[in-house]
């Protein structure tokens, strides 16, 4: 998420925010947000590409579930069961 960011969100800009949150919640899970200021991810657009193949595979690998939205940018946000996620 973090070089899909970098590489596509911010075209012809000089600066960019770029923020990352690990925080651990009461239910034995670890939320993981990554959000940017830039153009916005379309996820319906690239479902199938590479990136988003996998993405996929390692939220599942680690026992969560994951969501993209387009809030000022892009923010990527997925639950990951702790036990899985500190391996």
């Amino acid at each position: 998420m973090l070089t899909n960011s970098m590489k596509y969100a911010f075209a012809g800009r000089k600066q960019a925010l770029i923020r990352i949150r690990l925080l651990r919640q009461p239910d034995d899970k670890v939320l993981f947000e990554l959000s940017d200021d830039g153009i916005g991810y379309d996820p319906a657009a690239a479902r199938s590409g590479m990136g988003s193949r996998l993405i996929k595979a390692l939220v599942a690998e680690m026992g969560g579930s994951f969501t993209i939205a387009r809030v000022d940018g892009t923010v990527f946000t997925a639950q990951l069961a702790l036990a899985r996620a500190l391996a």
